[in-house]
């Protein structure tokens, strides 16, 4: 099930970037405009990698770099890990929009971000019907 959800996220990245290789706002209102739908999809990535985190507590994590010694989800390492990718790939796009603003970054950058947090929403709606671990006994 994790490769099949890294392939989904892989297909989905290519896809973003095929759509928008090329594609520049036409005035100066529409760059506006992507702008603003760039730090609604900044908004909707760390929801959705939240939300993603909130339903993996209490049960099995299939994902090595996120899993405890007793299988389960490590809160330590998610917030390490999620914030730290999350935030880089951020960090990264505010520095390209700031540093080259005559490439107009603000759309693949705004559609870019909607994917990865709709990829990480399905994947926190996967985890959400998963059944949580028993407590463990004292």
């Amino acid at each position: 099930m994790y490769n099949k959800n890294r392939r989904l996220a892989a297909q989905t990245l290519a896809a973003c970037l095929a759509l928008t290789a090329g594609a520049q706002p036409s005035s100066a209102q529409e760059r506006k405009v992507w702008k603003k739908l760039w730090a609604v999809s900044v908004t909707a990535v760390a929801a959705a990698n939240i939300a993603d985190a909130g339903y993996s507590l209490g049960r099995g994590e299939s994902n090595p770099l996120l899993r405890n010694a007793q299988g389960g989800l490590s809160a330590q390492r998610v917030v390490l890990i999620k914030s730290a990718g999350t935030g880089g790939m951020i960090l990264l796009q505010y520095i390209l929009r700031k540093r080259m603003p005559e490439e107009k970054l603000d759309k693949p950058a705004a559609i870019i971000n909607f994917a990865a947090a709709g990829a990480v929403g399905a994947v926190a709606y996967r985890n959400s019907k998963i059944p949580t671990r028993p407590a463990a006994s004292p």
